[in-house]
């Protein structure tokens, strides 16, 4: 591959589980766009929901497992001052 190109192990835990969703999703015959779930909150997060409500535990544990990766991987937000 590319010998200067260092992927972070979570970074490379996260492509796989969004690789793992993408295709269980289409097994429901959900298409996703990886790109634009990487992106898009709204639309991650509309997906996430439909993948929760799944009869399938696979794609529930694979949604619930990208939704703690993705809290985990936000940057701390601070409060106000004077909160």
């Amino acid at each position: 591959m590319f010998p200067d190109t260092v992927i972070r192990p979570d970074a490379r835990a996260m492509l796989l589980a969004e690789v793992e969703f993408k295709w269980l999703m289409a097994g429901h015959g959900w298409w996703i766009d990886v790109a634009r779930f990487e992106r898009d909150p709204a639309y991650a997060s509309e997906l996430l929901q439909v993948a929760m409500a799944s009869p399938s535990q696979a794609l529930r544990d694979c949604a619930n497992e990208l939704l703690a990766a993705q809290i985990s991987a936000r940057p701390p937000q601070r409060l106000p001052s004077g909160a």
